[in-house]
């Protein structure tokens, strides 16, 4: 066999090994969302990839945000941890203030967690105000 064949072959095959590992990457990530029962498929979680959005942050904040009965959807998921916020601290804040029943927005909270506030802070501080006035 040719050298020139054997080093084409070897790129097909170093190719292909890129390739697979890069699916296994993918399908992992959806079989996660599937798991949480987030609605994205293969092809959202490539588009992810391409507007540099990690998909498993967004899934696993999409799955403690329906644990919890937050109702946040995916798109406004992806859509705080495009802008830089940490969403799973915003996601955190929404179930604290749920279990001590303080009413807080999710828009409310990103706000805040995108102008630089601990916004687990915030619901701690509410909740001494609350306890305060009790």
């Amino acid at each position: 066999m040719p050298l020139f064949t054997k080093i084409l072959l070897f790129l097909l095959a170093l190719y292909a090994v890129y390739f697979l590992w890069i699916m296994v990457r993918y399908l992992r990530t959806w079989a996660a969302a599937r798991k949480a029962k987030a609605p994205l498929g293969l092809a959202a979680i490539i588009r992810m990839r391409w507007r540099h959005v990690d998909p498993g942050e967004v899934v696993e904040a999409y799955g403690l945000a329906r644990q919890a009965g937050l109702g946040a959807t995916v798109d406004q998921i992806e859509l705080h941890v495009t802008k830089g916020g940490r969403v799973l601290r915003v996601i955190e804040a929404l179930r604290l203030a749920a279990t001590t029943k303080i009413r807080l927005s999710w828009p409310d909270l990103c706000q805040r967690d995108l102008a630089g506030e601990d916004v687990i802070q915030v619901v701690q501080e509410r909740i001494e105000a609350l306890e305060k006035r009790v």
